[in-house]
C-alpha cells in the first residue's frame, strides 16, 4: 500500500510516499514532522509523553515526543528510520537518522 501526504507550515512544506501505516507526516500548530522507517518498542516510545500512547500512528508519536523532549527524544530511539522536523518556533530544521545512518 503506497499514500501520498503533503504538509506545510510557515517556510516549510514536506512531501511523502509512504509504505506503511506507520510512516507520513505529523503536525500541530506550530510544528511539522516527517517519519519513514521502523521503530519498533513502542510501548516505550510513548511512555510518559503526554498526548499520545502506543496506538497512535508513529508520526504523530513521535511529534508528541519531540514537542515534549526536543530533538534528543527523537535521536536516542532504537530502529531503522529518518525523520525530518521543521519547528516554527525555533525556526530550525531538523533532520535525525538512526544511529547508524541505514534510512537515508
Amino acid at each position: 500500500r503506497c499514500a501520498r501526504a503533503e504538509e506545510s507550515l510557515g517556510p516549510a512544506a514536506f512531501g511523502a510516499f509512504t509504505l506503511s501505516a506507520d510512516e507520513g507526516i505529523a503536525r500541530d500548530d506550530r510544528t511539522l514532522l516527517a517519519f519513514i522507517g521502523d521503530a519498533p518498542y513502542r510501548n516505550d516510545l510513548a511512555k510518559g509523553v503526554d498526548g499520545a500512547g502506543p496506538a497512535d500512528p508513529l508520526p504523530r508519536l513521535l511529534l508528541a515526543r519531540y514537542r515534549q523532549g526536543g530533538v534528543q527524544a527523537l535521536a536516542d530511539m532504537n530502529g531503522v528510520y529518518a525523520a525530518v522536523v521543521w519547528d516554527e518556533d525555533a525556526q530550525r530544521l531538523h533532520i535525525v537518522t538512526d544511529r547508524f545512518g541505514y534510512r537515508k
